[in-house]
């Protein structure tokens, strides 16, 4: 007895600390959409072929793409800014909105007119106006979504986004059971859309109040705080656009390239260890907003963030090494056979993720991105080349073992240039003043 209460304290105590308060929260956010995501594509997969199940994957990871670029890097903006503003939260809130619908509608009309030549296979499911509007709305709610969270976390209220997670999963499974009969294939986009839509609102109207009267959207004239945040944002907008294009383009790349039901079986895999990867960038999350808060303790909170990425990655690698299998299982035969050694790689990749986001981490706190910019932009473009490259030979596993090589060849070379400044850095503080 005694020893259960040391633990329940203890762990108390770890969650008093802001970097793993917020860090578990985001954590059991991911950790919670993963699960829930799970259950969402386990009730498709059994009601689908394999290729629908494909065809369908490829445009939410497209539409996944469209938001992040519409929402040019915003989010990670107010993670930052959101902590130093004393005032005008609202208004810079809103102007970042409404910024992101114009820049969605945009870009997602033009993916629509353009479908036909650029991912053929999915034209048929976008063929008429209605279908193509309802995917606008779509890619809108996904943007608004991250932008929900990013006042979340800068607000350093990460428990409302495990919240918002639960009630966002919750409501995709139950739309998807309700509208699977009526509406068929078309039923998961809408399921998706319209359980996002909700999620957003009740964010808004019920949830934002609670954690500053300040967060209420109302326009503002004033361009400024916007100008400000941008300038900011552009090259975190830069940094994870490169970070997220070819993880949100592989299933696209298998249909085009392959088959739809091959896109199925690798994006099933891709949930799965994008619910181990969500633990280092939950953590860098945090590490991003306890930094602003609080720079002089910059390299305290890198020292936790190393410990809690160790114990956590390591552990979520060793169940799903031995148990993964078992868990494709649930998807169906096929999904198991063909899924099981790219769950392996894309979990192994799960390190050198970790090593890589908490550099970019740092380099968010101190404003400095040129640095992330490059070397995300060498993962893109290694994991785009090194695939197409192996695909004629590895089919399915080429993408997997693209993502592994080149997320480990940046996390050597952010090693060796960090070895390199610790070294001059002492070097220039051991040598004697002239």
């Amino acid at each position: 007895m005694k020893r259960s209460m040391t633990s329940i304290r203890f762990l108390a105590n770890v969650v008093r600390i802001p970097l793993y308060g917020n860090a578990l929260f985001l954590i059991m956010s991911f950790g919670t959409t993963s699960l829930l995501g799970l259950a969402f594509w386990i009730v498709i997969a059994r009601l689908h072929p394999a290729d629908d199940v494909g065809m369908i994957t490829a445009l939410l990871s497209i539409a996944t793409l469209i938001s992040q670029f519409a929402v040019l890097g915003f989010d990670y903006g107010l993670m930052r800014f959101l902590p130093e503003a004393s005032t005008n939260k609202g208004p810079l809130i809103t102007q970042v909105f409404a910024i992101t619908g114009i820049c969605t509608i945009s870009i997602t009309f033009l993916f629509g007119i353009t479908i036909q030549w650029t991912v053929p296979s999915l034209s048929e499911v976008l063929n008429t106006p209605v279908a193509l509007m309802g995917y606008m709305l779509l890619v809108i709610s996904v943007g608004y979504l991250g932008l929900v969270n990013a006042v979340f976390t800068g607000s350093r209220s990460a428990k409302f986004v495990f919240t918002q997670s639960v009630i966002l999963g919750v409501l995709r499974i139950g739309l998807i059971v309700a509208s699977i009969t009526a509406l068929g294939l078309i039923a998961i986009l809408f399921s998706w859309m319209l359980a996002t839509w909700i999620t957003i609102i009740i964010s808004i109207v019920v949830i934002w109040p609670r954690i500053n009267q300040d967060y209420k959207l109302k326009p503002n004239l004033d361009i400024q705080p916007i100008i400000n945040v941008f300038r900011y944002s552009f090259s975190n907008f830069a940094a994870m656009s490169f970070w997220n294009l070819p993880l949100q383009l592989m299933p696209a790349i298998l249909v085009r390239e392959i088959s739809p039901e091959i896109s199925a079986y690798f994006f099933i895999a891709l949930v799965l260890a994008d619910g181990i990867w969500s633990i280092p960038m939950a953590i860098g999350q945090s590490l991003s907003v306890e930094g602003a808060f609080n720079q002089t303790i910059l390299m305290q909170h890198v020292k936790r963030s190393v410990r809690m990425i160790a114990l956590t990655v390591l552990a979520a690698n060793i169940l799903v090494w031995f148990f993964g299998d078992k868990l494709l299982l649930l998807f169906g035969d096929g999904y198991s056979e063909q899924g099981f050694n790219i769950l392996r790689i894309l979990c192994l990749a799960a390190i050198p993720i970790s090593i890589n986001q908490l550099y970019i981490g740092v380099m968010r706190v101190r404003k400095t991105m040129t640095g992330p910019i490059m070397f995300i932009a060498l993962i893109a473009i290694s994991t785009l080349a090194t695939t197409y490259i192996l695909i004629p030979r590895l089919e399915i596993l080429a993408p997997a073992i693209a993502i592994l090589m080149s997320h480990t060849i940046v996390a050597i070379l952010i090693g060796g240039v960090t070895i390199i400044k610790l070294n001059r850095d002492n070097n220039t503080s051991n040598s004697p003043a002239r």
